[in-house]
């Protein structure tokens, strides 16, 4: 941090401590824990505070309809369905951050150390370095109250995904997408022309005023419903096109979305969101394991490969070969690019019953 060379004194030197872990539920009965008092991480990426703003974010729109009586109880199930996962990513991505500074096995620490040596030089290292990710919202891909994909999306937030941010042209209030959306049920319909904004009212005209009804346009002028996108990024953020929709809950994270909405797919997407409609949580399926993964004949000089792998460990000492080890590890795992393929490489490579 000080450069080499220069002089400085140590003033206070401490050990910090800290613990990672959450309460089994978050809901007993009437009683709801929120924040520090349902779950703690470390401070590593300011997610213990933004953690518990989540959590009140995500129950309090359901306690408000459960309140007045506009939506079955069962509603506030789905605060343990979409938080508990939400703290244990948080304690894990902690974790992670601890790992990485303070590394529990020699192996953790000679990657450690690669990635550090790396990072001056190698830009993919540098995003390896691994002092606290700061927090981001959790997305409810599982989420029961969310209504799955039935459109081939080229990108834009899933379902259960936080929505995304973007500059606007409003005619009052903050020029910002997400001033617009949050504390209600919100259909945001994209269109090209600002002249065509009655549609998102139609398509929710038998909702109101449970859903209110929002344009984003390409051009045009912007006026009550309706802002205009005239840089493009709202378009390329959602992913949209002329005509698609999204159905953003009350916290701001999206419930469904549809390329041609109609109004009683809206409908069966709000009554899902709010618990009116069987609600069943839902696990990607995973992928094939080894789609990715080359286990044939794959060289083109089999002979030569070993022979130039086995030079360069040539004349190492065991420190020497476990750095090497550690940088070629990342630097071919940076090469693939693939989580799932390199879990199944590792699967594989690993000794079993100590061969």
């Amino acid at each position: 941090m000080l450069g080499p060379g220069t002089d400085f004194e140590l003033q206070w030197v401490s050990v910090y401590s800290f613990t990672c872990r959450r309460m089994q539920r978050f809901r007993h009965g009437p009683v709801f824990f929120v924040g520090d008092s349902a779950h703690v991480v470390s401070p590593f990426g300011a997610r213990g505070g933004n953690g518990g703003i989540q959590d009140v974010d995500a129950l309090c729109w359901k306690l408000d309809l459960v309140l007045k009586g506009e939506v079955p109880p069962e509603l506030l199930d789905s605060y343990d369905a979409e938080r508990i996962p939400a703290a244990d990513e948080n304690i894990l991505n902690s974790t992670r951050a601890t790992d990485f500074m303070t590394p529990r096995s020699r192996a953790g620490a000679a990657l450690r150390d690669a990635t550090l040596a790396m990072a001056a030089a190698l830009p993919f290292a540098r995003r390896l370095v691994n002092s606290g990710r700061l927090s981001l919202p959790h997305s409810y891909r599982a989420s029961p109250l969310s209504t799955p994909d039935g459109n081939a999306w080229a990108g834009g937030p899933p379902p259960g995904a936080p929505a995304p941010d973007a500059p606007v042209d409003a005619s009052e209030g903050a020029p910002w997408l997400l001033r617009r959306l949050g504390g209600r049920f919100v259909l945001l319909r994209f269109v090209d022309s600002a002249a065509t904004p009655a549609e998102a009212g139609d398509l929710v005209a038998g909702l109101l005023p449970a859903v209110e009804p929002l344009t984003v346009a390409r051009s045009g002028r912007a006026g009550p419903g309706v802002v205009v996108d005239r840089d493009g990024l709202a378009f390329e953020r959602w992913a949209a096109r002329d005509g698609a929709a999204y159905l953003i809950r009350p916290d701001q994270h999206v419930a469904a979305r549809w390329l041609r909405p109609d109004a009683g797919a809206i409908a069966a997407a709000l009554d899902r969101a709010v618990g009116r409609a069987a609600m069943r949580a839902g696990v990607p399926p995973a992928g094939d394991p080894m789609g990715g993964l080359a286990t044939g004949a794959n060289f083109t000089d089999p002979d030569g490969f070993y022979a130039g792998l086995a030079a360069a460990y040539d004349g190492l000492d065991e420190a020497a070969s476990r750095r090497l080890d550690a940088r070629l590890i990342l630097l071919l795992a940076n090469h693939i690019g693939d989580s799932g393929v390199l879990a199944e490489a590792l699967r594989l490579a690993k000794p079993s019953g100590g061969g």
